[in-house]
């Protein structure tokens, strides 16, 4: 568990991230029925099965990065 941060916080975080990564998977076209967190530290690696697809959401961000979302259509990913 990351330091300073409460279970439920960390549910509440994991949880997000979990969306975020079957919302950007469904969003490529991607059918996902089942997502499975993989890891969870720094970033929320999940699995979008049954695709052969592993997503990283980064969950701690620094300071000076912009909270809005940008698609990068060349690469089909998603920077924030």
């Amino acid at each position: 568990m990351p330091r300073g941060m409460m279970p439920g916080e960390l549910a509440a975080r994991t949880s997000r991230a979990l969306d975020a990564a079957v919302d950007a998977g469904r969003g490529l076209g991607l059918t996902v029925t089942n997502a499975t967190v993989l890891h969870d530290v720094f970033s929320v690696v999940v699995h979008l099965a049954p695709s052969p697809v592993v997503v990283r959401v980064p969950t701690v961000v620094r300071p000076t990065s912009t909270s809005t979302p940008r698609r990068h259509d060349s690469k089909r990913s998603w920077t924030w």
